[in-house]
């Protein structure tokens, strides 16, 4: 009769999960707006149901044991100290990006490195959002592959830019339409069956390739057959105005058969049983344990927002991103500007021209809490940029309004004594100020109207005044 193994090794690592994303809910913050309200990650909610049963199918044989591993140890360590850092420093995409392998090398510190433990907390990797940066090139992928099989039809096509013109309208190849849910979804379901199946690396290579082709053929595919359906009902049929369902019906039957050609990649052979030891440790279990989990709790994201706020007051942070300035919160002009904290805003006459000078600071209390938040922009709304010039301590703008104004428009980052126009250099100031915990930022913004299309004048006396006020030299 089989002795009953212990679910000590299950336990570690419900307990190593949890107390993660409990002293850092910022993640689940993050995940929450990020992630898993978007469509494009639809699938983030069946993400942790599938890790949990990787892991309690790695238990039941016994594939989980418990050993101590200093090396690893030390990682987690460096890894962990670093996922802080880079969260305090408002570094959203290498943040998300280090997640996993914080849980990957604090769960490698105490148990037996395999493929049962790697696997699983790699799919952490489809929930987070870092894909976002694929959709742009999948998006001009998508326009062309389409242009060029609409070019075998009958329909007379005309492509300009991502928008897709026929006799009967207008389609537009959006951002929604670049085939990335498709693909993360396709590469999530080859990690899992690969990993369940396959053995040999020209399997696992020849799989991970067909579901690739396949969801990013599968797009293009429910694009060119939308075109069709909206000549041929006039763009009348409720498929081109909600087609997202369409292209599951499109993407289900290439999972037949993609699974098709998995199954014939390898013969199903019984798995080895191992000796049931699954919690086999040398020393004490307990005190390695505690030595994993302890650091999980002391530095994490609730222990440096008390540092920093001495209160809790974000546990659940969100914002909403239709509240902007420039529109009609305050006095136009205005630049575009989110979640800020405070607000200061003054009108300085400059000899003879009158200046609006407004400051907006930001306590970095959530991602989109800071000063060069991606959805900010200097520039209002309603006006484009003419020229540009860029110094060490700021960025002066010539911008034009839709009706025929200019105006010259100056603007830079602020953080700690650091005073930037680049948000290259302000990404670099923010991981610099991270290390002495300091994540509070403002926009500077000044704006002064011209008199004549030149602007030559109102530029000077702008520039002397931002010199001495920006501290440039």
């Amino acid at each position: 009769m089989q002795e009953r193994q212990s679910m000590l090794p299950l336990l570690v690592i419900a307990g190593i999960f949890s107390l993660f994303l409990l002293f850092n809910p910022e993640i689940i913050a993050d995940w929450r707006i990020y992630g898993f309200d978007d469509g494009t990650y639809s699938h983030a909610y069946l993400m942790p149901f599938v890790i949990g049963f990787l892991y309690w199918r790695a238990w039941r044989q016994c594939q989980l044991q418990l050993r101590w591993n200093g090396l690893f140890y030390l990682l987690f360590l460096a890894s962990l100290l670093g996922l802080l850092w880079l969260i305090v420093a408002q570094q959203s995409l290498l943040s998300r990006f280090a997640i996993p392998l914080v849980l990957a090398f604090a769960l490698a510190s105490v148990f037996r490195v395999n493929a049962s433990l790697w696997v699983p907390v790699s799919l952490v990797w489809f929930i987070v959002p870092i894909w976002g940066g694929l959709n742009g090139i999948l998006q001009a992928i998508s326009v062309s592959a389409v242009n060029w099989i609409m070019s075998f039809s009958h329909i007379p096509t005309f492509v300009e830019g991502n928008y897709v013109h026929i006799p009967a309208g207008t389609f537009e190849i959006a951002d929604g339409c670049s085939g990335l849910r498709y693909l993360i979804s396709a590469l999530a379901l080859a990690v899992i069956y690969a990993f369940l199946n396959l053995s040999r690396a020209r399997s696992v290579a020849i799989f991970f390739i067909t579901a690739i082709l396949g969801s990013l053929l599968t797009n293009w595919l429910r694009i060119a057959a939308l075109i069709y359906i909206g000549d041929y009902s006039d763009m009348q049929s409720d498929m081109v105005r909600d087609h997202n369902v369409f292209g599951w019906y499109l993407f289900v039957p290439f999972l037949i058969v993609l699974f098709y050609v998995g199954s014939k990649l390898e013969p199903r052979l019984p798995a080895p049983k191992p000796p049931l030891d699954a919690s086999a440790f040398t020393g004490s279990p307990v005190k390695a344990i505690l030595m994993v989990m302890l650091p999980l709790v002391l530095i994490s994201g609730v222990t440096i927002h008390l540092y920093q706020y001495g209160t809790l007051r974000w546990l659940v942070p969100t914002f909403d991103v239709d509240r902007g300035v420039g529109t009609s919160i305050f006095s136009e002009p205005s630049p575009v500007v989110y979640v800020w904290s405070s607000r200061e805003e003054e009108n300085v006459a400059l000899e003879g021209t009158q200046v609006s000078v407004q400051r907006y600071f930001f306590e970095g209390e959530t991602e989109g809490h800071r000063a060069d938040y991606y959805l900010n922009n200097p520039v209002p709304r309603g006006w484009r940029v003419t020229d540009s010039l860029q110094s060490d301590h700021y960025t002066r703008l010539l911008i034009e309004h839709a009706g025929g104004q200019k105006a010259v428009l100056v603007y830079w980052y602020e953080i700690g004594q650091r005073k930037t126009g680049s948000r290259q250099a302000f990404r670099i100031y923010r991981l610099i100020e991270a290390v002495s915990l300091n994540n509070r930022t403002a926009l500077h913004w000044i704006f002064a109207g011209c008199g004549d299309s030149s602007c030559r004048v109102e530029t000077e006396q702008l520039q002397r005044w931002v010199d001495r006020s920006s501290g440039a030299r």
